[in-house]
């Protein structure tokens, strides 16, 4: 299923994983091993193809995860969805396209989760997880109007939940 959403002057395509073609499948596994994206994830270790493609086909109708196309055709990268309870709540995530020259990739990415949050999921909260040390994240989080609520550890990182209610 494909989303189409229109945010400020462009026109955003959000595919689903399980309907992208192999060049676009590709490209999610460059972005997502690519260091400046991996070093953010809990799994940091490169992925390869076929655990790529075991992930891809192990997704559930019950979580949703997209790459972001604007309408210039330009990937600026991946929105998800995980532990959804309609009407209710989510976990979310981004990661921006490294390989993209577009602007304000992080900022569109944030803006069209919550508009799929809002508007098909129907939630009243969203929540991420996000390294206490990436501070760049925290900041555009904080911007759009997330709030702190709890700090854990896991596998010896630190990190902080931040939730926005919708």
């Amino acid at each position: 299923m494909t989303f189409e959403f229109p945010l400020d002057s462009s026109v955003f395509n959000l595919i689903n994983f399980k309907e992208l073609s192999i060049m676009e499948t590709d490209l999610v596994l460059q972005m997502r091993n690519h260091p400046d994206i991996r070093r953010w994830m809990i799994n940091d270790k490169t992925i390869t193809k076929i655990e790529h493609i075991k992930f891809i086909n192990s997704l559930s109708d019950k979580e949703f995860h997209f790459m972001v196309r604007d309408n210039k055709d330009e990937y600026i990268g991946i929105i998800n969805f995980k532990n959804i309870i309609l009407n209710d709540s989510a976990d979310f995530g981004i990661y921006a396209n490294p390989f993209s020259i577009a602007k304000y990739k992080g900022k569109n990415l944030l803006n069209l989760g919550i508009i799929f949050a809002k508007r098909i999921l129907k939630l009243n909260c969203i929540s991420l997880f996000v390294f206490k040390h990436n501070t760049r994240a925290i900041e555009l989080y904080l911007r759009n109007g997330f709030v702190s609520t709890d700090r854990r550890t896991s596998l010896g990182e630190e990190f902080e939940e931040y939730k926005l209610m919708l």
